[in-house]
């Protein structure tokens, strides 16, 4: 009688989920659009118009440190309601396309340089300057401001695609997502013997949760061009993880909420609940043929006093095109 009772619950969460979706669909499109967006765009001679299908989500991983900038310090607001000094580091736009059945996620240079806007400790607006993407987070007088105003970075360096939520979380996570699916595994692409031992370029390893933090994390600030490399240990990370949650999802197809869940108060996200699990509802059969990864065009250069990475805006523009918009 009790997996009688079970079965008929699952039912009925599947058919009321089911009915949310067909119901409320349309909350899942809208989205924030950033000022220089454009839903027609002429290029070289072809007209393109912007896919309003498509779901986009910014993802950003924040690091975030204690006074004596020794110790890692979490994601969370201080009794003032001031925030512990963060930037987003990782920045991942994720775009699901429901009529291909396809993800693509764009990985986001740290040191993209795009115009941001600085605030003084009180909040109050100073100026819009160029400066590295992965600063503009810090400027937030609390988790939720600090997010928007990254999005709006980030639209400003995608020619203002519209984003239809974001999620941000304190990297720490990196230990509970490798734990999670027991460890990620990973041919080491780089020396790094400063974060662990053995961590030799071409060593395969299924990382501890300790080694997953600084894997992701860990990088030699003197040591040129060392946030490219670094990226690319992130995105190798993040593909390994997708690919062994697969087989939990197999198990559970609500593993990543439960996860998300897990995570508390390292996480902040303007996704309600339903709007999550309407999500994981078109993904939970995607396999990784069906998730493809960008990074973003251009080169790093290096500043007066720190690396600075400029777009090929050319590229950059096709690759959007490519990704967020159809020839007519």
């Amino acid at each position: 009688m009790k997996k009688r009772k079970v079965l008929v619950g699952l039912i009925l969460l599947f058919l009321s989920l089911t009915s949310i979706f067909v119901i409320e669909k349309k909350r899942l499109y809208i989205s924030k659009a950033g000022d220089d967006f454009e839903k027609t765009i002429t290029y070289k001679d072809k007209t393109y118009q912007y896919n309003e299908e498509l779901l986009t989500f910014l993802v950003m991983g924040v690091y975030t440190w204690d006074k004596d900038r020794e110790t890692i310090g979490t994601y969370t607001d201080t009794p003032d309601g001031k925030m512990l000094e963060g930037e987003a580091d990782a920045n991942f736009l994720c775009v699901l396309n429901p009529q291909e059945n396809l993800i693509r996620i764009i990985s986001l240079n740290r040191n993209s340089m795009v115009d941001i806007d600085f605030y003084n400790e009180d909040g109050v607006y100073l100026v819009r300057e160029q400066a590295q993407l992965a600063l503009q987070h810090g400027f937030g007088q609390d988790k939720e401001q600090g997010s928007v105003l990254q999005m709006e970075a980030v639209q400003r360096l995608m020619m203002g695609i519209p984003v239809h939520g974001h999620v941000a979380v304190d990297m720490r996570v990196v230990e509970q997502m490798n734990h999670a699916v027991g460890g990620v595994c990973v041919t080491v692409l780089e020396n790094l013997p400063e974060a662990d031992s053995e961590f030799v370029q071409g060593k395969e390893l299924r990382l501890t949760d300790n080694q997953a933090f600084w894997y992701v994390k860990y990088r030699d600030c003197t040591s040129y061009a060392s946030a490219d490399r670094r990226l690319q240990r992130d995105i190798q990370f993040l593909q390994g993880f997708l690919e062994a949650s697969k087989g939990k999802m197999r198990e559970d197809w609500l593993f990543p909420y439960h996860l998300y869940k897990e995570c508390g108060e390292h996480v902040y996200t303007n996704l309600a609940t339903d709007r999550i699990l309407m999500l994981l509802m078109m993904v939970k059969d995607y396999d990784m043929e069906n998730i493809q990864f960008y990074s973003l065009p251009g080169e790093t250069k290096m500043g007066e006093e720190y690396e600075e990475f400029y777009v090929d805006e050319e590229k950059l523009t096709e690759m959007i095109l490519d990704i967020f918009y159809e020839e007519e």
